[in-house]
């Protein structure tokens, strides 16, 4: 990567990073090769607050957030409406990284800024096989 003059220090006009990038296109091998050469291991957000585990949730790439996961990225971190990446794969349909992110720990139940939950998400954008993975959590 870096003969084809990758630099990770450089950001988008949104602030995301090559990482972040990476992430949201599911690009296992270049996460592991930024993750085993100390690219970019710093506090990841763009001005959305959007982080590396933000992507690959929304990317629906399971093999992306055990990576970040066993870097130490955390799980539960929230973006600027204040929306995890549990919340974003619900909403969106990611019904592998939803299963994976329930399965790690993350709070189905949470909330964000304005009170919805995962649940509320994956109804408003009718995503049924989500709808079914976080029902028996509200019951």
């Amino acid at each position: 990567i870096e003969e084809l003059g990758v630099n990770g220090k450089v950001r988008c006009n949104n602030r995301s990073t090559t990482m972040m990038i990476a992430a949201r296109n599911g690009s296992q091998k270049c996460l592991e090769y930024f993750l085993s050469t100390g690219f970019e291991i710093e506090p990841h957000c763009n001005i959305d607050q959007m982080t590396p585990v933000h992507y690959a949730a929304i990317a629906n790439s399971v093999e992306c957030l055990e990576l970040l996961h066993a870097h130490g990225f955390p799980l539960e971190s929230e973006n600027i409406d204040e929306k995890t990446p549990l919340q974003l794969a619900a909403a969106l349909g990611c019904n592998f990284t939803l299963t994976w992110l329930i399965n790690h720990g993350c709070d189905p139940r949470r909330s964000d800024s304005i009170g919805e939950t995962a649940l509320l998400l994956a109804q408003i954008n009718n995503r049924d096989e989500c709808i079914k993975i976080l029902t028996p959590y509200y019951d």
